[in-house]
C-alpha cells in the first residue's frame, strides 16, 4: 500500500500539485482527478466565455442561444474537447505549411534544372562552334 501511495505522490508532485488536493487528510485517487480537472478547467472556461460572448451577439440572439453555466465536470469535458480542437487546428496548419514548402521546393528544383539545362546547351553550342 505504501508503494502505491508513493507512486501516486510522485504523479501528483510531477503534475505540479500538492499531495492532498481535497484536504481530507489522505492521498487518494480523487486528488489526482482534481489535479487533472484543474489542468483542463481553464480551457473549458475559455470556451464557455467564448460561447457566452457569441450568444449575446446579434447572430447569437437571432439563433436564440442562451448563456452557459457549467460545473467542474462540464468545464473539464469542454476543456478536453477544446484542447483536442486546438491540436487538430495545429495539425492542419502544419500540414498546410508542409504542403506549401513542398510546392516551393519543387519550383526551386525546376528552376535549377532549367538553369542547368541552359548551361549544358550553351556549353554544347559553344563546343559545336569550335
Amino acid at each position: 500500500m505504501k508503494k502505491l501511495l508513493l507512486l501516486l505522490s510522485i504523479f501528483l508532485s510531477l503534475a505540479g500539485c500538492s499531495k492532498d488536493r481535497n484536504y481530507d487528510g489522505e492521498i487518494t485517487i480523487t486528488d489526482s482527478r482534481i489535479a487533472i480537472q484543474d489542468f483542463f478547467i481553464p480551457f473549458g472556461e475559455f470556451s464557455q466565455n467564448a460561447f457566452n460572448g457569441f450568444s449575446v451577439s446579434n447572430v447569437g440572439k437571432f439563433l436564440e442561444f442562451g448563456s452557459l453555466s457549467l460545473d467542474r465536470g462540464g468545464l473539464t469535458a469542454v476543456g478536453i474537447w477544446t484542447i483536442l480542437f486546438i491540436f487538430f487546428l495545429l495539425y492542419l496548419i502544419g500540414r498546410l505549411w508542409a504542403n506549401s514548402n513542398e510546392k516551393q521546393r519543387e519550383i526551386i528544383r525546376e528552376a535549377r534544372r532549367d538553369a542547368h539545362l541552359k548551361k549544358v546547351i550553351k556549353d554544347i553550342n559553344k563546343k559545336s562552334e569550335d
